[in-house]
């Protein structure tokens, strides 16, 4: 007889309405892709939703934004802790085992509810010279892709039909082309125009002469991306219906 969780539940139906966080592992890189949930324009600064946890690694989240703050700065702390201890940056998957554990404990005990937030974690390691891709989910599950989307269940199923298309056959997609295939899942889930940059987040990860370099783009750039796949977002002319007198 399984026993259900009320609490993990309600943390996964949190994730489950944020708004879409893309991950996807490239030949020369690695990429996260976010589209902003929509807040007030009295803001002075919009909620990220795209963070840098060290120099080699980053994380997307969805879900309930106090609870996200928390786990980037802890992650940030194991890292640099990490750092400091070993003289050597932290492995990716040693990382997001410690986050993962970290929330799995909030579901094991009374007077604490588990956090409402799933993260999509990319990293670069040395030792194997290799770009991972991992999720992590509130009930401290996690499991590694080659591409993958976490949020809304409508738009998570809409990209990740996108993503098997794009991989299908053991195909690969540098990061200009997994840039266009972010971009193609955003035309679907929702009517965007190339004027869109404010809304959504872009950010890669590669090796430049030797070191991981994490590249957030800024609004400017993802405008410059958005012309460059402006065929995605063309509509088909409205065609006009006239009455037969």
């Amino acid at each position: 007889m399984s026993r259900r969780v009320r609490q993990v539940e309600n943390a996964i139906e949190a994730v489950n309405h944020g708004s879409l966080v893309l991950g996807l592992k490239c030949s020369d890189g690695a990429l996260l892709f976010a589209e902003r949930e929509d807040q007030s324009k009295l803001l002075e600064q919009q909620q990220e939703k795209i963070y840098k946890i060290d120099k080699h690694i980053m994380t997307g989240v969805v879900g309930v934004n106090s609870d996200s703050n928390t786990l980037v700065t802890r992650s940030r702390h194991q890292a640099q802790g990490h750092l400091k201890t070993f003289n050597s940056p932290i492995e990716t998957e040693k990382l997001v085992n410690y986050v993962a554990h970290f929330k799995h404990l909030y579901t094991q005990y009374g007077g604490m509810r588990p956090y409402g937030v799933s993260m999509l974690i990319v990293g670069y390691d040395e030792a194997t010279s290799e770009f991972q891709l991992f999720r992590t989910d509130p009930a401290g599950n996690y499991d590694a892709w080659r591409a993958t989307c976490i949020g809304k269940s409508e738009q998570v199923k809409i990209g990740r039909d996108i993503l098997k298309t794009s991989l299908a056959d053991g195909a690969t997609l540098d990061l200009d082309q997994g840039i266009r295939a972010a971009l193609k899942v955003l035309s679907k889930i929702k009517e965007s125009n190339i004027d869109c940059a404010d809304k959504i987040e872009l950010a890669t990860l590669k090796v430049v002469n030797g070191e991981p370099t994490i590249k957030i783009y800024t609004i400017p750039e993802i405008k410059e991306k958005l012309v460059e796949n402006k065929d995605l977002f063309k509509k088909d002319d409205d065609s006009s219906d006239e009455d037969d007198e």
